[in-house]
């Protein structure tokens, strides 16, 4: 942990892998609750935060979405528990397939459910709004919400462009209903972020 001013970078351990975030430190309370919360969630896999400092979590293990605040609550957003792909009018009693990446862009959360091969879009009021892929069907291919596939979606980031997301061996880019590949990568692209305008990620290979 190295502290910067105002604000301190921690690696959190996510989903086996190391994810490098930048919050304030109104947050290392948040951090202290979620490692005392460790049973409640199971195979953690990506964060965002919240304009109040509050962090949102994809618990892959458990096909939930979770969030957690500086009372030290843990809150179910999406899920039932349950491993598959429904929608419901009740956010958790929606079906999920093991969910590894969450972002916010303003008020919408999107979810990579990387099972059902889709980036699933909630309002502000954890109403599903938009889908973009088709649940089950893998490919590549680019184009609007209805037309693009994915392979394997995983972690999530904003940037100035629009919402970079891991998915596989490419890194693709979320720009308001129209997915694009940016580039593609030998190995399998686990994290993503952006740091000084530039991206970094980090992929793994088959030996």
């Amino acid at each position: 942990m190295v502290e910067e001013s105002n604000d301190f970078i921690c690696e959190a351990s996510i989903a086996s892998r190391l994810k490098q975030l930048r919050i304030g430190r109104r947050s290392r309370q948040l951090l202290a609750n979620m490692r005392i919360s460790k049973g409640t969630t199971n195979r953690c896999g990506g964060m965002c935060i919240k304009p109040n400092g509050d962090i949102i979590l994809a618990d892959s293990g458990r096909n939930r979405v979770f969030s957690t605040n500086l009372s030290g609550g843990i809150e179910v957003l999406l899920g039932s528990g349950e491993y598959g792909f429904g929608i419901s009018n009740d956010p958790r009693c929606c079906l999920l397939g093991r969910p590894r990446g969450v972002a916010l862009q303003g008020e919408s959360l999107f979810i990579a459910d990387t099972d059902n091969k889709v980036i699933r879009v909630f309002d502000g009021h954890l109403k599903e709004k938009l889908l973009f892929g088709h649940p089950g069907e893998i490919g590549s291919l680019d184009g609007d919400a209805q037309h693009c596939r994915f392979t394997h979606p995983t972690d999530m980031t904003k940037s100035p462009d629009g919402l970079l997301v891991a998915d596989g061996q490419r890194l693709r880019l979320i720009k308001g209903n129209v997915v694009s590949t940016l580039f593609e990568t030998d190995g399998q692209i686990m994290a993503v972020t952006v740091a000084r305008n530039e991206i970094v990620f980090s992929e793994t290979y088959a030996v």
